[in-house]
């Protein structure tokens, strides 16, 4: 009986290291995040345009996200690089440019021209 218990303990125990030392690593994924911030206003008159939709889309993603009460976007993306991004609002013409999204947002105004 003693040798099946120190035998079971044994074996539980190289079960359990095993089982420890091959886990999946886990990477930071935020340190792969990209950002993209800025704000949207109307060409001729400068004022923040609320509403105006952003998307971005690129390296398999897209997101899609309006801008505040002062025109304000900011957009998450769950991977850094380059992305098409379009600006666009009723009544005004869309714009479409290419945006670097890193570690850090750096602001972009975009303006857009009523039709």
């Amino acid at each position: 009986m003693k040798l099946f218990i120190t035998l079971l303990f044994f074996s539980v125990f190289a079960l359990f290291t095993a089982a420890l030392f091959s886990a999946p690593k886990v990477s930071h994924a935020a340190d792969s995040w990209g950002f993209l911030v800025g704000n949207v206003y109307e060409a001729s008159a400068g004022q923040p345009l609320e509403k105006a939709t952003v998307t971005a889309t690129g390296n398999g993603y897209t997101v899609t996200k309006k801008t505040n009460q002062y025109g304000a976007y900011g957009i998450s993306l769950p991977q850094q690089g380059t992305y098409t991004v379009t600006f666009s609002k009723t009544r005004h013409i869309t714009q479409t440019m290419e945006m670097y999204a890193g570690s850090t947002g750096s602001p972009i105004e975009v303006f857009l021209v009523h039709k």
